[in-house]
């Protein structure tokens, strides 16, 4: 069985992309996680992982890596991005621009009120591209753990919760159970955290346009998150981070289809 965390980027106004990020853990990459990041939490000083904290520093978290030096807290960022890709199968960031959502609420109602959020449609997008990533592994199910937020609404749980009467869409799906849980409930939701905020920083529209990896901005030497993007985006040596930017079609689509399956 695999382990999907979730979790929503770009909640704050001036974030470049709004959307969902899942980083997939098989249950023998979990175990290897969970025990390595055992150690690295006790950094924390019993406060949770937020990235962007520990970028920026926080001097009021005397106990926690987040009150460090630069080079402390750019050691800290890097072994947690290691840790991430020597353990992750794969991650998926979905976006889609809000503009588009509301477009949608304009042309297809009906859609854009199966789906609820942009956020939501992310979510429900990065389930589906998850069930086909994991094609090559018969038999294989997935349990999605996702960082509870009121971006995601009832909508969210609704989704969960219809799928319940229809087994043969959450067979489809891989889904094997779901859990809603609070920052810090889990190990597992500390992936998303740092794999969103990287990519917040790297993104681009032009390559979302091309759906490739997004293009390595210059980054200010020795900045604080330098090392952990080496570590988490390198084609030769990281998991694959998987894109999926949703176009008015596409989002149209998927709206479409959650009323046809009653799941909306």
């Amino acid at each position: 069985m695999f382990t999907a965390f979730i979790d929503e980027t770009g909640a704050s106004p001036n974030a470049p992309i709004t959307g969902v990020v899942a980083v997939l853990f098989s249950d023998h990459s979990l175990q290897r996680f969970n025990n390595d990041w055992c150690q690295l939490a006790l950094q924390l000083g019993g406060e949770n992982f937020h990235t962007k904290l520990i970028v920026r520093g926080e001097k009021f978290y005397t106990n926690s890596i987040a009150s460090g030096t630069t080079e402390e807290r750019r050691k800290f960022l890097f072994d947690v991005a290691a840790l991430v890709a020597r353990t992750a199968h794969a991650s998926f960031v979905a976006n889609l621009h809000p503009d588009d959502f509301e477009h949608l609420g304009r042309t297809a109602p009906r859609a854009r009120h199966a789906l609820g959020s942009v956020v939501n449609s992310c979510l429900m997008s990065v389930v589906e591209h998850i069930a086909g990533h994991l094609q090559d592994h018969p038999g294989s199910t997935i349990k999605y753990v996702i960082e509870d937020s009121t971006s995601h609404g009832p909508n969210a749980r609704r989704f969960f919760e219809s799928l319940g009467n229809r087994p043969d869409i959450k067979q489809r799906l891989r889904i094997a159970g779901y859990e809603f849980m609070p920052k810090g409930g889990a190990p597992g939701l500390v992936a998303p955290d740092l794999v969103g905020w990287l990519w917040q920083r790297l993104y681009s529209e032009a390559d979302a346009e091309e759906n490739a990896r997004p293009a390595v901005r210059p980054l200010q030497s020795r900045c604080t998150y330098d090392l952990a993007v080496d570590a988490l985006f390198d084609p030769d040596k990281s998991p694959p981070v998987l894109p999926i930017h949703l176009a008015p079609g596409g989002i149209a689509a998927l709206g479409l289809r959650l009323r046809l399956s009653r799941l909306g």
